[in-house]
């Protein structure tokens, strides 16, 4: 693992200086993370870093990351992943940030117009994590609903802001997970903290990616979650072992994919009051 930004200046990432940092795990898709990128540059909060974890096989460089960021002027950490996997390289990101609160957001995904708002509101917040809403884009490319998440839901990374004293007092995220960590994590330490929900919308998420496919391996993860969150045996087990492999044969076919809307609305607590988001509300 190798610092790949030399000559920082030493109070760019003074804890007292950064409000925000935005921790970006990529690997071989520059165009993605170019658009996540983007997405930042056009909300990026007063105050803030963007710290870019690279598991390429071929890494960026530091003057493509430049390049890529374009006019911003936030200081930026680039560092190299040892390919341990993407939680592995998200507690890279966590542990090199200096901002006292972190979002970590994978390349592909984006954050939604209006964010820089609704985050500059909760800067001086009280409180250790603060959970927004997301909106969902299928795996056609189509904006499909948006999660509101609940006190008691699983809360997706994108959408968490959390305060560098969980991290401080908690420690990362559990590596030992492949596809869920962040889910069991939250899950965990959710009754230890004090944390708001709040219904705007700041990021957007897209399907398909490694979280997002049916396997056993992410099933078992999913009921470990379940029942961290104090969902019962039967409820666990459909949500884990039945639903995604159903949903994922939906999601197959496009026209059967809004039958998954309606499926989550029946299992998850999150999707139950959503509402379809709106093409001219999220950032392309």
């Amino acid at each position: 693992m190798t610092n790949m930004l030399p000559n920082i200046p030493a109070d760019l990432h003074d804890p007292q200086q950064i409000s925000f940092s935005f921790v970006i795990v990529t690997r071989n898709n520059p165009e993605e993370l170019q658009q996540t990128v983007n997405s930042i540059c056009r909300e990026l909060p007063e105050s803030s870093e963007i710290v870019i974890v690279d598991g390429s096989d071929e890494p960026f460089g530091f003057e493509c990351i430049r390049n890529m960021l374009g006019d911003a002027s936030a200081p930026t950490v680039y560092r190299l992943d040892e390919k341990k996997g993407v939680y592995h390289a998200q507690n890279i990101g966590i542990s090199c940030s200096s901002g006292q609160w972190i979002i970590v957001i994978n390349s592909g995904d984006t954050l939604e117009q209006g964010a820089c708002t609704h985050l500059d509101s909760i800067r001086d917040s009280k409180d250790d994590l603060i959970v927004f809403g997301q909106n969902v884009v299928d795996m056609y490319g189509k904006l499909a609903y948006a999660c509101h998440p609940t006190a008691d839901s699983v809360w997706p990374h994108q959408s968490v802001v959390a305060h560098r004293r969980v991290h401080n007092k908690f420690g990362l995220y559990p590596e030992s997970f492949r596809f869920t960590s962040e889910q069991l994590f939250y899950a965990q330490i959710r009754n230890s903290i004090k944390f708001s929900i709040r219904n705007e919308v700041i990021s957007v998420f897209r399907l398909g990616g490694l979280t997002s496919g049916a396997s056993l391996a992410r099933s078992k993860e999913i009921f470990v979650v379940r029942r961290a969150l104090g969902a019962g045996v039967l409820y666990s087990t459909a949500s884990a072992f039945i639903f995604p492999y159903i949903r994922y044969m939906l999601e197959r076919y496009h026209v059967l994919a809004p039958l998954v809307t309606t499926l989550r609305k029946l299992l998850y607590p999150c999707y139950r009051t959503c509402q379809p988001a709106k093409n001219d509300a999220t950032t392309k």
